[in-house]
């Protein structure tokens, strides 16, 4: 029996994790989750939140949007972002255009950190937009 969306997702996290030989409790508490949102997700009790999504994406190195794009359906087998490839490379489909002056006082850690949140913002923003069509 094929496998619908959001099980793909979970497979998708749950073999990564068995890949690096990590636990969903670890995941939980090094990715700033808590526990019972991970197991939740796992075991197919709930989608979890933009936020906690991102987190999730964020541990695993993947870019943002990548399991609500495995929930959609999409077929990610030969994606070029691949774990740990950048989420603002030309391949993630969406770049932001945001003034570098606007960052100037930032060191590149603080940036760094600060070109995430808007990204998480911009994703959060298309998951509403997406709920609100009734499409999630």
């Amino acid at each position: 029996m094929p496998l619908d969306h959001d099980d793909r997702a979970r497979e998708a996290v749950a073999t990564e994790l068995r890949r690096r030989g990590v636990t969903p409790r670890q995941l939980a508490i090094q990715g700033g989750l808590s526990v019972d949102t991970v197991n939740d997700f796992l075991n197919g009790v709930r989608w979890p939140r933009s936020g906690s999504l991102g987190k999730i994406e964020a541990f695993l190195g993947w870019p943002p949007g990548r399991l609500d794009r495995l929930g959609a359906g999409e077929d990610l087998s030969g994606d070029i972002d691949a774990p740990g490839e950048p989420a603002d490379s030309p391949a993630s489909g969406v770049l932001l255009d945001i003034d570098p002056e606007v960052f100037s006082d930032l060191d590149p850690s603080e940036r760094a950190e600060a070109v995430a949140a808007a990204k998480l913002t911009y994703l959060e923003r298309a998951r509403e937009i997406r709920r609100s069509r009734g499409a999630l």
